[in-house]
């Protein structure tokens, strides 16, 4: 997060899946009045999703790991399973009314949900993101 305060952007949103990954982002930016915390689902597909929280909260994604996953972190083992709700990006940004004119920046960790958020944004008229 120092990276992106370092930018010094007039609005910083943080959006992340993980309830507890939440509360710890929210407990550190409290006295940052430019920074939003998000507790929220991004997919390319709107609708109810299986969240994956590994040992390695780094990695917890919408998906199981993959073969080359677990070759970097062999110890890779699944702690919860939880359904959420998951939005489109296009559904996430319209109530933020980002003005395009200011510095902001909008970060979201997506493990594994990459390519299919950046073709959601593309589909939604937003490829500049």
């Amino acid at each position: 997060m120092d990276d992106y305060l370092a930018l010094k952007p007039e609005r910083l949103v943080l959006v992340e899946a993980d309830p507890r990954l939440t509360a710890a982002l929210k407990t550190r930016v409290a006295e940052m009045p430019q920074v939003e915390v998000i507790e929220q689902t991004v997919s390319g597909q709107q609708g109810r999703r299986h969240f994956r929280r590994y040992n390695q909260s780094d990695v917890s994604s919408l998906h199981a790991p993959g073969p080359a996953l677990l070759a970097i972190f062999p110890g890779l083992r699944l702690m919860q399973e939880i359904e959420v709700d998951a939005v489109t990006p296009a559904a996430l940004l319209e109530p933020m009314q980002l003005n395009q004119h200011h510095n902001n920046r909008l970060v979201i960790d997506l493990p594994g949900e990459e390519l299919a958020v950046l073709k959601a944004l593309e589909e939604a008229g937003h490829p500049h993101l």
